[in-house]
């Protein structure tokens, strides 16, 4: 059976959160690869869009270069 992340654990992996640790811990301890669907991808990029827009209207979320890094 595989398992499939969800956009807020990519985030953990690629952006140091309070969960980032737990995350990259469970990550290295997975005996499989981790599967990304094209879903997933777009799920992943438009969450990271709408947090560049947050970080533009009142400074929450992330910054555009930050966004763009990830």
């Amino acid at each position: 059976m595989s398992a499939y992340p969800d956009a807020s654990f990519l985030c953990s992996l690629y952006r140091l959160q309070r969960n980032s640790y737990e995350a990259v811990n469970y990550h290295k301890s997975m005996s499989s690869r981790l599967c990304v669907s094209s879903l997933l991808l777009l799920e992943f990029r438009q969450s990271i869009r709408f947090q560049m827009w947050l970080f533009a209207l009142d400074r929450r979320g992330f910054a555009k270069t930050e966004g763009m890094a990830m």
